[in-house]
């Protein structure tokens, strides 16, 4: 059976023809569009505005809510852009009210172990939990804190070392300057090292790389190619996402700060659990969106302009499961340009992921879910029909949902002829009933007229002058 006959319940409404050159007209070719800001995936709204705000289409939200996609995360779903194994947030809330990572780690490192397999190979994350797990064999009294606080003196100082190499290279770059902008950057890195070697610094003394490239960026230097070979050089500085020594420190420190729109310094606590969620987050499962929200906002705007091209595109908003880690990494990159960007496989990580999803759609359907597996069979068509649209690389097969889809549609029409209507059960008493209706049932199962029911005029209708 060719897909294009398969009867989709409600996606075929809000698509219309469309040809994958066009769709770029407004990102990659001459736009007029003017640039929005970064995606930040929020829920849309139902309100239609005037004037310069966009409306937000939901057609996607209304169909796949978020209860649908909560349904699927307890389901062992796969990544669909790296095949990791998701971890539901409802698990991980759960284990935050339970409060097992503030105990001692032996029951911690317990409660962290079944997500092991779900952080990146490689990762800071895996790094780390490796390290955790061997000293809590070692130290099963200790909290996962005091575990990394055990290697925070060697961590630290390999973490200073590092920052200092970068910090030299930086110095000897600013040498091409003329002498006035040198001065600026030397004493930039004065600053720098001075915080950097300081002996026991409180958390908001110590050297800070964002800090450092903001000083960096402001510095008003007139050799601008020599400023951002600096700046590039600059974002190398070790930082708790790509070096372990810097993650030790990060997290072993006894609060993070955040300063007040006063200016005041506000102190957060850190603890075990902040590091324990801290390994576990970046596998959370998320619903990203293919095209980016961003994009979409750009089309609209192109139709309310009257761009002719934008009038083929879909606005109909397909959102698929991955974890936050590359949900983040992918930002507002269109997936095509992910994909070449990217060392996982994605286009057949995807068709796993797709692979999965119909075999819980007749998981679904074998339990008698029938309205879950009808709009799980209507989200994977979707999916088909976006990737269709969105790329180049990638072309899901579904030929296990087209066999599926006849099964589907005689449940769903066993179910529809055989709802029971709800009517009043007439009694078998024997006699009249007591009630208004004009029949009843006897003893014998006949049905007789209820002679109690009469027409009759009421005694009060005369009319009193």
């Amino acid at each position: 059976m060719n897909i294009a006959e398969i009867k989709s319940r409600l996606y075929n409404t809000y698509i219309t023809p469309y040809n994958r050159v066009t769709n770029r007209f407004n990102i990659r070719g001459n736009s007029s569009l003017a640039p929005l800001e970064k995606d930040v995936f929020e829920k849309s709204s139902n309100v239609s505005f005037t004037g310069s705000v966009i409306f937000e289409h939901t057609e996607f939200e209304k169909h796949f809510p978020k209860s649908f996609f909560k349904k699927l995360m307890k389901e062992d779903l796969p990544c669909a852009y790296t095949g990791i194994k998701m971890i539901p947030r409802e698990e991980v809330d759960s284990l935050i009210n339970k409060q097992v990572f503030n105990k001692k780690s032996e029951v911690a490192m317990r409660a962290l172990k079944p997500y092991k397999e779900s952080l990146y190979e490689g990762s800071i994350e895996r790094r780390i939990f490796d390290l955790l797990e061997k000293e809590s064999k070692k130290h099963p009294d200790l909290k996962l804190q005091e575990l990394l606080m055990l290697k925070y003196n060697a961590a630290e100082k390999a973490l200073v070392s590092q920052q200092a190499r970068v910090l030299d290279q930086i110095i000897l770059m600013a040498r091409n300057l003329s002498k006035e902008d040198y001065k600026k950057v030397r004493k930039l890195a004065q600053v720098s090292f001075d915080k950097m070697l300081a002996q026991d610094p409180l958390p908001e003394e110590r050297f800070r790389r964002k800090e450092f490239l903001y000083s960096l960026r402001d510095l008003d230097i007139s050799d601008e190619k020599m400023k951002q070979a600096m700046i590039h050089k600059a974002e190398k500085l070790p930082q708790s996402s790509s070096s372990v020594h810097a993650f030790i420190v990060k997290y072993a420190q006894p609060y993070k700060f955040k300063y007040s729109e006063d200016g005041k310094l506000i102190k957060i606590k850190r603890d075990s659990e902040d590091l324990a969620l801290r390994l576990l987050l970046p596998s959370v499962g998320t619903d990203e969106h293919i095209y980016p929200q961003k994009l979409y906002r750009q089309e609209e705007l192109a139709r309310q302009n009257g761009q002719e091209e934008a009038h083929n595109l879909s606005d109909y908003k397909v959102t698929i499961l991955t974890s936050s880690y590359i949900n983040g990494l992918k930002g507002d990159k269109l997936f095509d340009d992910f994909i070449k960007d990217s060392k996982f496989d994605i286009p057949q990580n995807i068709q796993n992921h797709i692979d999965r999803l119909i075999e819980i759609d007749k998981k679904w359907l074998s339990k008698g879910r029938v309205e879950d597996a009808a709009r799980l069979a209507d989200y994977i068509i979707a999916l088909k029909k976006e990737f269709d649209l969105r790329s180049d690389y990638v072309d899901i097969r579904i030929n296990d949902l087209v066999d599926l889809y006849p099964k589907l549609d005689k449940k769903i029409d066993s179910r529809t002829k055989n709802k029971k209507i709800p009517h009043r059960r007439l009694k078998k008493t024997g006699r009249a009933s007591n009630s208004h209706s004009e029949a009843y049932v006897d003893h014998n199962d006949n049905v007789m007229e209820n002679r109690k029911v009469q027409k009759h005029v009421c005694r009060f209708s005369k009319k009193f002058n």
